[in-house]
């Protein structure tokens, strides 16, 4: 669809919907969260638990209940798994990585947003410097 709007390869996918849950679960993740996204980055597959009955609510206590997620949402693909009963028969690790270029490219995309500022972003400094330079032309137009 982009091709024959455009004339020009480039991202549809990725760009269709809100990626914001994903964006914050790996942006606010632990180390290991991070970890994992840097190895997925880099074009390599990392191996985790993924519960397939995984419920919304885990994801804020659930470390792996991120890859489930991606899983589920069509960011990974399974390239193997191994079943593991020792804890739930429903519970598997699985070899997984990034679905395709178009969401490594998204996921590229989404940290370096983590690091460059918005254009209309304004820090607690501005917002300080903005009120202080407020009060200093009340002062001087209170003493003329």
């Amino acid at each position: 669809m982009s091709y024959l709007d455009k004339k020009k390869i480039a991202t549809y996918w990725a760009d269709s919907s809100s990626n914001g849950l994903i964006n914050s679960l790996v942006q606010k993740g632990s180390p290991y969260i991070k970890t994992m996204m840097e190895t997925l980055i880099n074009g390599k597959a990392i191996n985790v638990r993924i519960d397939e009955q995984i419920v919304f609510s885990e994801l804020d206590y659930s470390e792996d209940a991120v890859w489930s997620l991606m899983l589920a949402s069509g960011y990974l693909k399974v390239i193997s798994s191994e079943e593991l009963n020792l804890i739930r028969e429903s519970e598997n690790e699985y070899e997984l990585a990034l679905t395709n270029r178009e969401i490594l490219f998204m996921f590229r995309k989404m940290i370096l947003r983590w690091f460059t500022p918005a254009k209309h972003e304004t820090t607690l400094e501005d917002t300080v410097e903005a009120a202080l330079e407020q009060i200093e032309e009340k002062n001087m137009t209170r003493s003329l």
